[in-house]
């Protein structure tokens, strides 16, 4: 008995320190430079009913400039959300390496924020 309820401490201590944690679902390529934008530019063609899976490299901008009224204004970019991808054809879905598609981005740190969305499943129809 003494030995069920270690085990069961272990697991319940490993289900609660994993809850927290997002799975990694991709990698970003990192030669794609430094670039703000999305890479590839141009995705493979995908298949009716054939399995797909194409990984999107995210280059985040730390901030931008505006043009408004005559007056050139900076913006330090805090953030940037993906909530969908437009006509994505039924039996396709994405996930994003960031929990909820959230990138946050650190200003303290020099490196490019980069980041990854994987698109998969099987497309069930042509959208066009």
């Amino acid at each position: 008995m003494k030995q069920f309820n270690s085990l069961l401490f272990a697991a319940l201590m490993c289900g609660f320190g994993l809850s927290g944690l997002h799975a990694q679902v991709c990698t970003p390529d990192a030669s794609v430079g430094d670039v703000p934008g999305l890479y590839p530019d141009t995705l493979v063609n995908g298949q009716i009913g054939a399995a797909y899976n194409q990984v999107i490299s995210v280059v985040i901008p730390k901030d931008t400039a505006l043009s408004v009224g005559g007056f050139d204004i900076s913006l330090d970019i805090c953030s940037f959300k993906l909530d969908s991808i437009p006509n994505l054809p039924a039996g396709m879905s994405f996930e994003c390496d960031q929990e909820d598609c959230l990138f946050v981005i650190d200003h303290s740190d020099t490196t490019t924020l980069r980041g990854c969305v994987l698109l998969s499943g099987a497309p069930e129809e042509i959208v066009g």
